[in-house]
């Protein structure tokens, strides 16, 4: 062969060798791109999920907290009817226990919240088995004082589940890096 034939040869194969990699190149840099905008999109809406959460939960604690302080203070003014207060307090609780398994906790990364929440979960329990509950058969040992420092906790409780939800709320408005 002639050498301009070859040389023609030549620059056809590293032509051809050139556009196959850059083929291949873009096929590979097309996949990755697909993986990592399939990945922001799991993580995004795992983020909105949280902060649909979030919200809901903010303002369901905000409502217990609401009730169950306007039922502590009765339960403050009238001593002898700290039962019928112990039972709304109870009752709102158990609507956050509903909200919180039904929907919430499946939602809920966030360890401040989710250790707040059993906290208040633990101190509804504690109040239970010392108050008593709506319904109950048997009538606890329980006074005014019982009910002013069982539920007292259980209302301080909230407060700190709300602010824990707040402080949540709080990270997810602050810019990323």
């Amino acid at each position: 062969m002639t050498t301009w034939v070859q040389s023609l040869l030549s620059g056809l194969v590293g032509a051809l060798i050139g556009g196959a990699l850059a083929v291949v190149g873009a096929l590979l840099g097309a996949r990755r791109q697909a993986r990592d905008t399939v990945t922001m999109a799991r993580q995004i809406r795992r983020e909105e999920r949280r902060e649909a959460g979030l919200l809901a939960s903010k303002a369901k604690v905000a409502e217990v907290v609401k009730v169950c302080d306007t039922a502590f203070r009765a339960g403050e003014r009238v001593p002898d009817q700290w039962r019928a207060s112990w039972a709304t307090m109870y009752d709102a609780v158990e609507q956050l226990r509903l909200l919180w398994n039904a929907d919430v906790s499946a939602k809920m990364p966030d360890h401040s919240v989710v250790a707040a929440y059993g906290d208040v979960r633990g101190q509804a329990s504690d109040c239970a088995s010392r108050l008593g509950t709506p319904g109950d058969q048997r009538v606890p040992a329980a006074g005014p004082q019982d009910f002013q420092r069982e539920a007292g906790r259980l209302l301080m409780l909230l407060g700190e589940l709300g602010k824990a939800i707040d402080g949540q709320l709080a990270d997810l408005d602050a810019p990323s890096v």
